[in-house]
Formats: C-alpha cells, sequence, structure tokens
C-alpha cells in the first residue's frame, strides 16, 4: 500500500501546510490501516530525504504505543546534520530510531556505495 504525497497538506494540489505532527500523523495512520489488511506479510515504514524523519517519527510513536514496525528503511537521509538541523526539526533520526527501538540490534546504518547520489539510490546493486 502507498500514500500519495499529493493528498498530504501542503503537496500537489492539496491545501494547507505540513506539519511534523500531521505528518506523523498521516504515516502512523496509512500504518495502522496497511497492519489491519496486512494478514501475515511484514509492512516496513520507507523514507526517502525529508521524509526519513516522517518515518522515523511514525516508528517512534508506534512504538511507544506498542505497536513497533516491522522494518524501517531511510532512503537518503540527512548527511549534513548542522545544516539539516537549522532548516529541518527532525533530526538526528538513527539515534531516535536506537533509542525508540526495544531491538536495539535490529538499527542499522546501510552506507551506499558513491555515484548513486541523493536520488538514485534505488539503483543500487543490493536494493
Amino acid at each position: 500500500y502507498c500514500v500519495c504525497l499529493s493528498l498530504l497538506p501542503g503537496f500537489g494540489d492539496s491545501t494547507g501546510k505540513p506539519t511534523e505532527d500531521g505528518l506523523t500523523a498521516d504515516a502512523v495512520c496509512v500504518y495502522e490501516w496497511t497492519e489491519e489488511r496486512n494478514g501475515t506479510t511484514p509492512v516496513c515504514l520507507w523514507g526517502h530525504s525529508l521524509g526519513t524523519g516522517v518515518a522515523t517519527n511514525a516508528a517512534k510513536v508506534l512504538e511507544e504505543k506498542g505497536f513497533p514496525v516491522d522494518a524501517i528503511i531511510l532512503e537518503a537521509p540527512f548527511t549534513n546534520i548542522w545544516v539539516a538541523r537549522i532548516n529541518y526539526p527532525l533530526l538526528k533520526l538513527y539515534e531516535i530510531a536506537h533509542s525508540a527501538y526495544r531491538n536495539k540490534e535490529r538499527v542499522k546504518t546501510v552506507i551506499f556505495p558513491p555515484g548513486l547520489q541523493h536520488t538514485f539510490l534505488c539503483k543500487a546493486p543490493h536494493c
């Protein structure tokens, strides 16, 4: 299942302004909706770029509610925390995920080969 960003506040043709709480609530809602219908298939949160903050925060909220996600994939997360801290308040993603998730050994950082840049990580051989 997918959520279309054009339906979220402030994206595409939608009105309103995106907020951290609003995007997190939307991600949690979509995850819970999917989880209710998935049977035994694992469900993961996949965030790209700024979406990595949303995915991490949603996973933290779900963990606090007692429903840890099966997996979190963070594609092209922030690489310069100082610049990200100034511009985006959803920060220190690895630390947040590590502190929020009960199974600490499952929180990992995967380094992609150089040359794929921000947009082409999906072309990595192990994806």
